[in-house]
């Protein structure tokens, strides 16, 4: 069985010319050829990928880059670890909100919430405690 982080190599070469083709197979997928492709070969190597195979490339203002920097160095991790953590932490808090505001909907869409009056006066009983 493949991980879920690794990937393959295929060598696909017919007389002589060679093509290299890099793909993922999942579990269950495997290798064939047919009648006619009875000239070509097909070698595969199973290559482990790092635990993040994806990468982008992003674009700083000189003074952000400056202060991510200072950040990075103040805390001891690399930029890149930085900008990783801060992007996981919005991610969360960005799924974390819509998951709230649908709660919200939800219970509005079910008759559950209370009325601008309701709100104004609860207000007003906090205040005067």
């Amino acid at each position: 069985m493949i991980g879920r982080n690794a990937g393959v190599l295929a060598s696909v070469g017919a007389a002589g010319d060679q093509t290299t083709l890099a793909g993922h197979l999942s579990a269950g997928d495997r290798a064939t050829r047919t009648e006619d492709q009875a000239s070509c070969k097909l070698g595969l190597e199973i290559v482990p990928f790092p635990p993040y195979n994806i990468t982008m490339e992003v674009s700083l203002a000189p003074e952000v880059e400056a202060r991510l920097a200072r950040i990075a160095s103040e805390a001891g991790k690399a930029a890149s670890q930085v900008v990783e953590e801060l992007i996981a932490s919005y991610v969360d808090h960005d799924e974390w909100f819509k998951r709230e505001v649908q709660k919200g909907l939800d219970s509005l869409d079910s008759g559950k919430f209370v009325s601008h009056e309701e709100v104004g006066r609860q207000i007003e009983r906090i205040l005067k405690s």
